[in-house]
């Protein structure tokens, strides 16, 4: 679910929670992460989050994620989204991790689905 927090005629605050599975044997030096958020067809903007640590070998981890909304800038109909309790979301960008002797690496992804949106 998508969390709104701070809805005013203003803008909004939205936060969400990725996990990430890693089913390899070794730990993912995970760094960074670049996203843009869509909520029923409208890019409601680009972000990025940074990982508590890296994700163990075998294991889970969840990344937290926030976005800072401006209705001046997406106009109402962002706003009249915002009022609704679902939604259908698209989450699309890279993961950036840290391949020990080769450097850094960017892994594409892109999710979508249908979403709760909760107060």
């Amino acid at each position: 679910s998508i969390k709104i927090q701070n809805l005013s005629l203003a803008g909004a605050t939205l936060q969400c929670r990725v996990q990430m599975d890693n089913p390899n044997a070794f730990d993912l030096l995970f760094k960074k992460m670049d996203y843009t958020l869509s909520l029923g067809g409208a890019s409601l903007g680009r972000a990025s989050a940074v990982p508590p640590g890296p994700i163990g070998k075998n294991s889970k981890s969840t990344i937290p994620l926030s976005l800072d909304l401006s209705f001046a800038q997406l106009g109402r109909s962002a706003y009249q989204l915002l009022q609704g309790t679902r939604a259908d979301y698209k989450l699309d960008g890279g993961l950036i991790f840290d391949q020990p002797g080769s450097g850094e690496s960017k892994v594409p992804f892109n999710l979508s689905g249908r979403t709760a949106l909760v107060r």
